[in-house]
């Protein structure tokens, strides 16, 4: 079965791409909290909580997404979305 592995990792990742695109934020959502949930350990977990908190954002909760920008924005060691995070912030 390919559930569980980065070949699943990264299908769900283009799926949740594509339903940003086409602006269904809450189905994109789900979808990156899926991926957040099945991939604790992946190395673009920074990348889903970033667009996690995009998507919140766009459905209007904005409090929900500062505190996931916030969080990530604080991290030590700085990567393309933790800087994109502080960028966001302001």
């Amino acid at each position: 079965s390919i559930a569980g592995t980065s070949h699943y990792e990264n299908y769900l990742w283009y799926q949740t791409l594509a339903t940003l695109l086409n602006g269904n934020y809450n189905k994109a959502k789900d979808l990156l909290n899926d991926l957040i949930t099945r991939f604790p350990k992946s190395n673009e977990r920074e990348k889903y909580h970033y667009f996690n908190a995009y998507c919140l954002k766009q459905l209007g909760n904005n409090k929900d997404a500062h505190g996931i920008l916030e969080e990530l924005s604080l991290k030590k060691e700085p990567s393309y979305y933790v800087l994109l995070s502080q960028k966001t912030l302001g």
